[in-house]
């Protein structure tokens, strides 16, 4: 998190989530970094590297779901990079409402 810039990185390269446990824990990392910068109605722009990410087909809709609370939440806006363009694509859907 680049708190001067408002920006966060997030690195999913090589990650594999095979479980609904594991989301849970990457929204419950994320939701504790960013709820300060909440509490000073502040968003951050997010960058999200997904170079060799994988998700079971089965949570694909949790995973989304995940990713809608936090940018509805968190985030002002969201680049995506990746090789997987499926989930990409599916995401890239979900955008942050706007300020």
């Amino acid at each position: 998190l680049d708190h001067a810039h408002r920006m966060l990185f997030i690195n999913f390269e090589g990650l594999a989530l095979d479980s609904s446990h594991a989301i849970d824990e990457v929204e419950q990392q994320l939701v504790a970094l960013l709820e300060p910068l909440e509490l000073l109605g502040e968003r951050v722009a997010a960058v999200v590297n997904y170079d060799s990410f994988s998700i079971q087909p089965r949570l694909i809709d949790d995973y989304s779901a995940m990713v809608q609370r936090l940018s509805a939440r968190f985030y002002r806006r969201v680049t995506r990079y990746g090789t997987g363009s499926f989930l990409k694509a599916r995401l890239e859907a979900l955008k942050p409402p706007a300020d």
